[in-house]
């Protein structure tokens, strides 16, 4: 790490610091994978996540779709009022 560390010829404390930190993450990452071999977790599945076509699903859809509606309400307004804005400001200058 210090050989990686002096090659890349740091300007000052902080970016010496920087890298060198940046360099023991990269150390860590690379070295979990090597540790956890072999250890598997078992999972449950989930009836709900599985059927598309389940009450909850239908009723997260639904309001999911209202609720994007809304957005697109609130932006179109939005919208409108920031013309608005402009078409005033730009009047203002003549």
């Amino acid at each position: 790490m210090r050989l990686r560390i002096k090659q890349s010829r740091p300007k000052g404390l902080n970016a010496t610091i920087r890298l060198a930190v940046e360099l023991e993450a990269y150390n860590k990452a690379e070295s979990r994978p090597m540790k956890s071999m072999g250890h598997l977790r078992h999972t449950m599945s989930d009836e709900r996540t599985e059927a598309s076509n389940s009450p909850d699903t239908v009723v997260s859809i639904e309001n999911m779709a209202t609720w994007m509606q809304t957005m697109e309400n609130n932006l179109q307004s939005l919208t409108k009022d920031i013309m608005t804005l402009k078409d005033l400001n730009s009047q203002k200058k003549f």
